[in-house]
Order: structure tokens, then sequence, then C-alpha cells
């Protein structure tokens, strides 16, 4: 498995063919898995972040005051991870929205 670090400003990471982990950290980041099959992980971090799997099964992890995120899954079956979140948080899978202590976030 790969690891793929971003650093405390806005940064755009692509992960590999293969299983990544991918972490974003503060700042608006981009964190993409790639092109291939691989089962990645991703963290965007603070920040409002755009987070897209790809296709594989994926994690999106997700903690407290982690910022505004748009999630992708793509394709696959995937995990969105809160269980870092210390307050309270709402998942409507009907218009697959959560809200509360990580942010306002969005799943597709």
């Amino acid at each position: 498995m790969a690891t793929i670090d971003g650093t405390s400003g806005n940064d755009s990471l692509v992960g590999s063919n293969s299983d990544d982990l991918i972490s974003g950290f503060a700042g608006d980041d981009t964190l993409r898995g790639g092109n291939g099959s691989g089962n990645d992980t991703l963290d965007g971090g603070t920040g409002n972040d755009s987070l897209d799997g790809g296709i594989g099964d994926d994690v999106f992890v997700a903690a407290s005051a982690d910022g505004n995120d748009n999630i992708d899954g793509g394709g696959g079956t995937d995990t969105y991870d809160a269980s870092a979140a210390t307050g309270a948080l709402t998942i409507n899978l009907s218009t697959g929205t959560t809200s509360g202590d990580v942010g306002n976030d969005t799943l597709t």
C-alpha cells in the first residue's frame, strides 16, 4: 500500500492503480484514488475537500471539525468512516448528506 501525504496548503493528490492511503491534512484538498481498481483510504483532513475514490472498495475518513467535503465513491462498495467523530452526527441516506461534528458533507 502506497502512502501519499499532503501539506498544510491546498493539495491535489492522485493515487496509484493499487491500494493507497491518501491524506490531505489541512487546506482545501482534492484527493483521487487513481485509475486502477485499488481499495483506497482517503482522508481529506481539515478544510473543505473533494474526495474521489474511483473504482474499487474505498474508505472515506471523516473526523471532528474536518470541514465540508464532497465525496464521490465511484464504483465498488465504499465506506464512510466517521468513527473518529467526537460529537453528534446525522447521516441522511436519502439525500446523501451528513451534518454535525464532521461538517456538512455531500456523498455521491
